[in-house]
């Protein structure tokens, strides 16, 4: 958001909230879902009870809005990216990085895909922030507070 701040406000502040949202909400997620595992295998556990008790958790209005609201979160990342790339901040391939493998991933969870899948697509997404954090901590301080194009990065138009 911050590399953001001087060329695309605007996609800075969108695509940030909407991916904090998304984190939220996902976080609401498997933490219901912890409860669920450790409740499932709790010692003494009546079967039958925790099995309709799994069931209408699952089934119930405010998991399913969790569940939706979580997918604000690729959303956010999505439109993050495109504003590195728009405003020149990142390199394209840092861009892409932010903006889709998130959501390649959560698609093959959602899918059933192959579990390679989702790790391959956080290797990816940890490559493409990774790079643009080495660069941010490089900066000095009179940079960090006017985030430049990215010497090289080629404008949307592809003329200089």
């Amino acid at each position: 958001m911050h590399m953001l701040k001087a060329r695309r406000p605007a996609l800075g502040h969108v695509g940030a909230g909407l991916a904090l949202f998304g984190v939220v909400s996902l976080a609401a997620v498997v933490g219901t879902e912890f409860v669920v595992w450790q409740a499932a295998k709790a010692p003494g556990t009546d079967t039958a009870a925790m099995t309709s008790l799994i069931g209408r958790i699952i089934d119930s209005r405010g998991m399913l809005l969790l569940y939706l609201l979580a997918l604000t979160l690729p959303l956010g990342l999505l439109v993050l990216g495109i504003g590195l790339y728009l405003s020149r901040a990142a390199a394209a391939w840092e861009a892409a990085l932010v903006a889709i493998p998130v959501a390649v991933g959560i698609v093959s969870e959602i899918a059933y895909g192959p579990r390679i899948i989702p790790i391959v697509t956080s290797i990816l997404f940890l490559i493409g922030l990774g790079s643009m954090g080495l660069r941010v901590l490089r900066q000095t301080d009179e940079e960090w507070e006017q985030t430049r194009e990215l010497r090289g990065a080629q404008p949307v138009t592809g003329s200089t």
